[in-house]
């Protein structure tokens, strides 16, 4: 069939086929993998984002017990009194939260004078857990998670485990 067209017609028949093998690998090829990469340039700076986001969540600083109001710090006679007073409030906040909570050990290394550190562990379903520091985040005393970790259950298990350390401020009320 070909044979039977003119010099010049086998031209245009040609260029028309090579610029529709263009469009195809344009189309089916270049396009795709442009929209991938800006895709994933996009997810990127949403993961950056979230990451300064969380960095600012985690260097949030302790106030100090001398600059802020009586409420927002644990206010008793000594150090011992307001890890008690720290460790029940944050028994209260879970057992409000409908999540379980256990003290750790004494931190190590201790808190920074001024201030109180507990270890605890908490565990229970997602919206318990999440409950839970909200009510910790929010409420007062200020209280803040330095160290932390969130995992979730091994095999069918559908509880959240956090584990982590929680400093709040203290002073004496005199």
């Amino acid at each position: 069939m070909i044979e039977q067209m003119s010099p010049l017609t086998r031209k245009i028949v040609a260029v028309g086929l090579l610029v529709l093998a263009v469009l195809l690998v344009l189309q089916y090829v270049i396009a795709p993998l442009i929209g991938g990469i800006a895709g994933q340039r996009d997810e990127l700076a949403g993961l950056r984002i979230r990451e300064a986001r969380l960095r600012a969540t985690i260097h949030r600083s302790l106030p100090k017990a001398s600059s802020v109001g009586a409420t927002q710090v644990v206010a008793v006679l000594n150090e011992a009194q307001a890890t008690q007073r720290l460790q029940a409030l944050l028994a209260g906040d879970a057992a409000v939260a409908g999540a379980t909570l256990q003290l750790g050990p004494p931190c190590t290394p201790p808190a920074p004078p001024g201030s109180l550190c507990v270890q605890i562990a908490v565990s229970g379903g997602e919206a318990s857990v999440d409950h839970f520091l909200s009510r910790v985040e929010h409420g007062v005393p200020v209280i803040r998670f330095r160290v932390w970790q969130l995992t979730s259950g091994q095999g069918g298990d559908s509880q959240l485990h956090l584990t982590g350390r929680a400093l709040a401020a203290w002073r004496s009320p005199t």
